[in-house]
C-alpha cells in the first residue's frame, strides 16, 4: 500500500491538472474511512489548494477546521493559501476583514509572505500596506522573500514610490535584495513600459 506521502503527491499532481472534483472525492472518501491514510497538514494543504483554485474559499475554511478536529496545526503554507484565495476570489469582495483575521492567526508562525500585490482588487493600496504594517506590528519577522514579493506586488500596480520606500525599509532593516527582488522590479519597468 503507498504511504500518505505518497498519496499527498498524487494530490499535488491533480491539483496542477486542474482536476478538483477528483480531489474532492477522494478527500471526502479519506475523511469516511474509506482509504486507509491518515490525513496529514500536506494532505489537506493539497485539499485547501485545489479549493482555493476552484474559488471555493468557504469549502477552503472547511477543511481548515478538519485539521484541527484532527489534532494537526496549520503551517504557513495553509494560511497563506486560505489568504490569497481571500483575496484573489472575486465573490470574496469585501471580505478583507476575513484575511486580517486570518493574519492575526499568522502570528505564531511567522513566517508569512505577503500578499500586498493581491489586495488591489478588493482594497485600496492604503489599506494593503496598513496589512503590512499590521505584519510588523505583530512580530512577523521580515525577510527577502518578504519584501521581494511586497515590491512585485507594489510594482505590478505602477505604485513605484510604496516600492522604493519598501527597498529603502529592507535595506536599512539590513536585508540585502536578492536576484528575485532584483527580477521583480526589472520585470515590472519592463512590463510597464518604463524600461
Amino acid at each position: 500500500m503507498p504511504s500518505i506521502r505518497a498519496f499527498n503527491h498524487l494530490l499535488e499532481a491533480l491539483s496542477k491538472k486542474k482536476h478538483s472534483s477528483i480531489i474532492v472525492s477522494m478527500y471526502k472518501r479519506m475523511m469516511i474511512g474509506c482509504l486507509y491514510f491518515r490525513p496529514n497538514v500536506c494532505t489537506l494543504n493539497a485539499v485547501i489548494k485545489c479549493l482555493c483554485r476552484s474559488e471555493k474559499v468557504k469549502l477552503g475554511f472547511s477543511v481548515l477546521a478538519t485539521l484541527y478536529k484532527h489534532g494537526l496545526r496549520p503551517n504557513a503554507y495553509t494560511l497563506t493559501t486560505l489568504l490569497h484565495g481571500l483575496c484573489t476570489q472575486a465573490s470574496m469582495a469585501g471580505e478583507t476583514g476575513k484575511a486580517l483575521e486570518l493574519l492575526k492567526k499568522l502570528h505564531d508562525n511567522r513566517r508569512i509572505k505577503p500578499f500586498v500585490g493581491c489586495f488591489k482588487p478588493i482594497v485600496d493600496m492604503d489599506e494593503a500596506l496598513s496589512l503590512f504594517q499590521d505584519m510588523i506590528n505583530l512580530g512577523v519577522v521580515l525577510d527577502v522573500v518578504t519584501y521581494t514579493s511586497s515590491v512585485h506586488g507594489l510594482c505590478k500596480f505602477g505604485c513605484w514610490e510604496h516600492a522604493k520606500r519598501f527597498l529603502i525599509d529592507m535595506l536599512d532593516r539590513g536585508i540585502s535584495p536578492d536576484v528575485c527582488t532584483y527580477s521583480a522590479v526589472f520585470d515590472s519597468f519592463v512590463k510597464m513600459g518604463k524600461f
